[in-house]
């Protein structure tokens, strides 16, 4: 293989989906941010004039058998396996987001084709759609490839049979809806190659649905449909309306969560910590102390506490109890450690408060609240975990991990004083970093995540 290699493919249309007269007409800044989020592969931008001269070159055939479709995305669908095959390489979406660095993508050892799980139906939703005309009465396959990434070796004989495949129902059929695509040259055509092909073939993996999930944030925009899109029955159950908690009281609700019931931030990092171990941050800030004029701080969730500079308060916080118990032996005078809850517990004033990869495991509003109280201590500085090459954002539940770029979610922060890349574990992205931020003035300006 070349390992090297990502593929990203764009051909832009207008209202009418037709071709545009210029193939660079479109937003570059998917593009550009895979060449700064994975330096050490090459990324390649196929434009509708660079894959129909390659075409051409390579597969004549082929690009006769498509410059006749009657909507772009069509040519997309089949293309993007063509260079895949032809090169070898990660094939990825414009619109799609990485959860890990890109090397995580490629075929593991022994195998040939990386392929991803976009959903799981149940057997009712794959009888319902015999009701499409174009399946002829046919139930779908239960599995839905994702068809937005991809990796394979060159020449893999999976991807060579998909194509042909692909191209197998772009000659014999006309879409006259959207699903009709999917059929044709989309996910269900795919996922149909699949079970045809690629299920009993061991060179051929497929992440299962939950892995995919941890690894890939697709996005769906809708572009080349005309029609609204078909219930998947995956829309999610509508929140209850509010009422008012008790628990919401900061007295009353530090209260129960400290002696009655455990707090569900303490449950979400109490199963967090079960399955990955916990990642120090502090000792990245240890060599600025001086510089900076920290003597106190104070790190909520607390990891594994680095060596200290004589003369540095300590404390470290956690709201999963386990976590404080396990750091108590390691308590001194200038060190010590309690459990707190984000939401209620009363911090010092502090030098610097660090509250690392924490609100990557809350929703929006959850992140507001903890952020809020946090600064109500007005420490002199504080320092997040961020993803700064994120182009996007999106609301997640709690416990549910996804990283956040702080300049998408709009804090009206200043901008960070420092900003240290950190070397992220293997289930991070690999731009995850620490920024520091120091007070202005006396008061931090914080209206809130929008």
């Amino acid at each position: 293989m070349t390992p090297s290699l990502i593929h990203m493919m764009y051909f832009p249309w207008d209202e009418h989906q037709q071709l545009k007269a210029n193939d660079e007409d479109f937003d570059h800044g998917d593009f550009d941010a895979m060449r700064a989020y994975a330096p050490d592969f090459e990324v390649r931008l196929w434009t509708y004039t660079r894959t129909r001269d390659f075409c051409r070159q390579h597969y004549p055939e082929i690009w006769q058998g498509l410059e006749t479709c009657s909507r772009p995305v069509m040519m997309v669908d089949v293309l993007r396996w063509l260079c895949v095959y032809h090169f070898g390489g990660i094939y990825w979406q414009l619109n799609t987001t990485p959860l890990r660095a890109m090397s995580a993508y490629l075929p593991s050892p022994g195998k040939d084709v990386r392929l991803f799980t976009e959903f799981v139906l149940t057997p009712d939703q794959c009888q319902s759609m015999t009701a499409e005309p174009i399946r002829n009465g046919q139930p779908e396959e239960s599995t839905r490839v994702l068809i937005q990434v991809f990796s394979a070796q060159p020449k893999a004989l999976f991807v060579r049979k998909t194509i042909d495949f692909l191209l197998d129902r772009v000659r014999s059929h006309t879409p006259k809806k959207d699903y009709d695509i999917l059929y044709i040259t989309g996910n269900a055509a795919v996922s149909t190659a699949y079970d045809r092909f690629g299920k009993n073939d061991s060179s051929v993996e497929l992440m299962d649905l939950p892995e995919s999930k941890r690894m890939i944030k697709w996005h769906y925009r809708g572009s080349w449909r005309r029609e609204a899109p078909a219930p998947s029955g995956l829309s999610a159950t509508p929140p209850p309306p509010n009422k008012p908690r008790l628990d919401r009281l900061p007295f009353l609700g530090a209260a129960i969560y400290r002696f009655l019931r455990r707090h569900p931030h303490e449950l979400m990092l109490a199963k967090r910590d079960a399955e990955h171990p916990r990642t120090s941050f502090l000792h990245h800030l240890v060599p600025l102390f001086d510089r900076l004029g920290i003597h106190t701080v104070f790190e909520a969730p607390c990891g594994l506490v680095p060596a200290l500079p004589p003369g540095i308060t300590y404390t470290g916080g956690d709201p999963n109890r386990a976590v404080v118990t396990t750091n108590q032996p390691h308590a001194s005078r200038h060190v010590r450690f309690r459990q707190v809850n984000l939401l209620y517990s009363r911090f010092p004033q502090v030098d610097l408060f660090l509250c690392p990869d924490f609100l990557e495991w809350l929703s929006f509003a959850e992140g507001l609240r903890v952020l809020t109280h946090i600064l109500v201590a007005k420490p002199r500085y504080l320092a997040l975990t961020g993803c700064p090459l994120l182009r996007t954002a999106w609301d997640t539940a709690l416990g549910d991990y996804r990283p956040i770029n702080l300049r998408l979610v709009r804090l009206d922060l200043p901008e960070p004083r420092i900003t240290l890349t950190l070397a992220a574990p293997g289930n991070r992205r690999s731009d995850q970093t620490l920024m520091v931020w120091k007070r202005p003035g006396n008061n931090w300006s914080f209206p809130g995540f929008e």
